[in-house]
């Protein structure tokens, strides 16, 4: 997962630090619960959850999913259904863990069947377009990974022009595909099954033209406001369209390299930068300088 970040970075799109929880007490209580769980304490643990969730929106289906069975062991049956539908909504698609769960239809409610079956319906959905999108992030890695080779040796400018001919084909060819599937299904990214899956949307749209950026970031804020994707790739696209339209940023995720040292593009406040990068999950400036510099050598 390291390399994987690093490689990300080294293209320039800073996702190193993309963290599915910036808050430490609902991490806190989410450990909690799991430890509670382990001791069989299941009414803790649920009471753990339910403090979580006041923090913030659950960024993990699954830890819904596991409020839920807390409250059905605890014969909490609406409780229990209305962890489970909120799981199912949040993306939850365990299709076969949740049909061989025993602890759901001992309430021969109605309301597991319809959870259960939208469960399969997007685990099939899921499932379908996780290697499509997958071949799609494989793509566009490559290629930028090709072309930054070629440039930092410096001397074969016509096969960088090549590359970059390339790349602006399978940019174009990539957006059509991720188009057509915000289309049909709104955006995914950690509802899908493989990492280069869950990254494949944003990834394409931020390397976008400046407008279709512009016309997908309130889709993708609303995707982070439900927990789909972590608020930093929002803030990275932010950062990308600030740049391009007044050339200053918020987060510091936009930089340049100069004699292998990582400038950092213009700040709208500096001394307000790293609380903004805490506020969405990113590590500090100084400390993204250094992991992106470290890739570099």
């Amino acid at each position: 997962m390291r390399q994987l970040i690093i490689t990300l970075t080294l293209i320039g799109i800073s996702v190193n630090q993309i963290l599915a929880q910036d808050l430490i007490e609902y991490n806190s209580l989410i450990d909690s619960a799991h430890a509670a769980i382990t001791k069989g304490d299941n009414a803790s643990a649920l009471d753990f959850y339910v403090k979580a969730f006041s923090f913030d929106v659950p960024q993990d289906p699954n830890h819904l999913y596991e409020a839920a069975v807390m409250a059905a062991r605890l014969q909490q049956k609406d409780r229990a259904f209305m962890f489970l539908n909120w799981a199912v909504t949040q993306g939850f698609s365990m299709y076969d863990h949740a049909l061989k769960n025993k602890e759901f239809p001992q309430f021969k409610d109605v309301r597991f069947d319809r959870l259960l079956e939208k469960m399969r319906v997007q685990d099939s959905v899921f499932t379908t377009l996780s290697p499509p999108l997958d071949s799609v992030f494989q793509s566009d890695v490559q290629i930028r990974t090709q072309f930054l080779k070629v440039r930092a040796e410096g001397n074969d400018s016509i096969r960088q022009r090549e590359l970059l001919t390339e790349m602006n084909k399978i940019d174009s060819v990539n957006l059509v595909k991720v188009r057509e599937m915000i289309f049909r299904y709104g955006f995914l990214s950690k509802s899908l099954k493989t990492d280069g899956a869950r990254n494949a949307m944003w990834l394409v749209i931020q390397h976008s033209p400046l407008e279709v950026r512009e016309e997908y970031l309130p889709i993708i804020k609303r995707a982070s406001e439900r927990g789909e994707i972590s608020p930093a790739f929002v803030a990275i696209m932010e950062d990308r369209n600030l740049m391009q339209k007044y050339g200053k940023q918020n987060y510091g995720s936009q930089y340049s390299v100069v004699d292998g040292k990582v400038v950092i593009a213009p700040l709208y406040n500096p001394e307000a930068v790293d609380s903004l990068r805490k506020q969405v999950g990113l590590d500090s400036l100084s400390e993204y300088i250094e992991m992106v510099e470290k890739g570099l050598h």
